[in-house]
C-alpha cells in the first residue's frame, strides 16, 4: 500500500526495548516516549524504562482505556489510539488517531517547518477520504475527497489569495469534469478536461463578464469538433466544425445581426469548397464552389484578368524612341 509520508516500518524488537509490533520508521533519530494521558483529564509522566523506539521525534500518547493504579511498564504500539509526533526541531509532525500503530481516522500532517500541509482522513497510514491540502505558505489549495494520497472524486481547488479555481470531479489527482474560474471568481469554463488539465471534450467557455463565447468540442484547450461561436451581443456567428480554433469542415456563418451569410464547406477559417452565399434578405446570391474565401467564378475571373494583363504586357510591341530618332536625323543634316 502506498505510504506518501513513510509513516510505517518494521524491525525486530531488541530485548531492552519497549515491545512494539510496528514502529514509526521515518529514518531519523530515535526519541523517547515521554508522556501518557488518559480520557479522564489528568496527565502523568510515564517512565517506560527510558527505552528508545524507532520513530522520528517525540511521541505523546493518549490512552483510551484507564491504565489503572499500576502504570504498564510496557506499551504495545497497536494499543495506542492517539498520538503527536514531533520533528527533531520540536515542530509538530503528525497528530491524530492510530489504529494498530498506523495513522487511521482523523489526523494532521505538518512539514518540518511546522506548516500544516494536510488535515483529514487517513486509512492504514495513507491519506484517504475527505481532507484538505495546504501550500507551503499555509494557504488552502484543495478541499475534497482523496484516495491513496491523491485528489480523487468531488473537490475544490483554491488560488493562493483564497479565490476558488476549480470545482468538480477529480481523477488521479487531475481535473476531470467541472467548473474552472477566472482569478476574479467568475466562471470561465464548464465541461471536461484532459489528463493535463486542459479543456478537452464537451464544454462551454464564457467571458469574464459572464457572456457565453463558445460551446461545443475542445481538444487541448482549442475549439475542435462540432461547436457554436457567439458574438458579444449573443448572436450566433458560426456553428459547425472546428479544428484548432478555426472553421474547418462544414458550417454556417452569420453576420453581426444573426443573419445567415454562408453555408457550406470551410478550410483554414475561409469559405472553401461547395457552398451557398446569401444576401441580407436570405436570398441565394451564389451557389457553387469557393476557394480561399472567394467564389470560384470571381476567383476565376480575377485570375483571367491577371493572366490577360500579364499576356498583354508580354506581347505588346516595343515603342520606338521618337526623340532619339529626331536627334540622329538633325545630326545628319548638320553634316551635310
Amino acid at each position: 500500500m502506498a505510504r506518501p509520508f513513510g509513516f510505517l516500518g518494521s524491525r525486530e524488537k531488541k530485548d531492552d526495548e519497549v515491545e512494539t509490533e510496528r514502529d514509526f520508521d521515518l529514518g531519523l533519530a530515535q526519541k523517547q516516549i515521554t508522556k501518557a494521558s488518559t480520557d479522564y483529564g489528568f496527565e502523568q509522566d510515564l517512565e517506560v524504562k527510558k527505552k528508545e523506539v524507532n520513530f522520528e521525534g517525540r511521541l505523546q500518547i493518549v490512552l483510551k482505556n484507564k491504565p489503572g493504579d499500576d502504570l504498564p511498564s510496557q506499551l504495545r504500539l497497536e494499543q495506542i489510539t492517539e498520538v503527536q509526533l514531533l520533528w527533531p526541531n520540536g515542530n509538530l509532525l503528525y497528530e491524530g488517531n492510530l489504529l494498530d500503530g498506523q495513522p487511521d481516522g482523523e489526523g494532521k500532517f505538518h512539514s518540518e517547518d511546522g506548516i500544516l500541509r494536510y488535515e483529514g482522513s487517513f486509512i492504514r497510514g495513507v491519506m484517504e477520504g475527505r481532507g484538505k491540502f495546504y501550500r507551503a505558505d499555509g494557504s488552502l489549495s484543495y478541499q475534497g475527497e482523496t484516495f491513496r494520497g491523491k485528489r480523487q472524486g468531488d473537490g475544490r481547488t483554491y488560488r493562493a489569495d483564497g479565490s476558488i479555481e476549480f470545482q468538480g470531479e477529480f481523477a488521479n489527482d487531475r481535473y476531470a469534469l467541472g467548473r474552472y474560474y477566472y482569478p476574479g471568481g467568475q466562471l470561465q469554463y464548464q465541461g471536461e478536461f484532459d489528463e493535463d488539465g486542459l479543456f478537452s471534450g464537451r464544454g462551454r467557455l464564457l467571458s469574464e463578464e459572464g457572456r457565453l463565447v463558445y460551446e461545443g468540442g475542445f481538444f487541448e484547450g482549442k475549439y475542435t469538433g462540432k461547436g457554436t461561436l457567439y458574438s458579444p451581443d449573443g448572436h450566433i456567428t458560426y456553428e459547425g466544425d472546428f479544428s484548432e480554433n478555426e472553421y474547418a469542415g462544414y458550417g454556417s456563418h452569420y453576420d453581426e445581426l444573426g443573419n445567415l451569410v454562408y453555408q457550406g464547406q470551410f478550410f483554414s477559417g475561409k469559405y472553401d469548397g461547395e457552398g451557398i452565399l446569401y444576401d441580407s434578405d436570405g436570398l441565394i446570391v451564389y451557389q457553387g464552389m469557393f476557394y480561399a474565401g472567394e467564389r470560384k467564378d470571381e476567383s476565376a475571373k480575377k485570375q483571367n484578368e491577371e493572366e490577360s494583363t500579364v499576356a498583354a504586357t508580354e506581347e505588346a510591341p516595343e515603342v520606338p524612341d521618337n526623340e532619339g530618332i529626331e536627334a540622329d536625323q538633325a545630326e545628319e543634316d548638320n553634316q551635310e
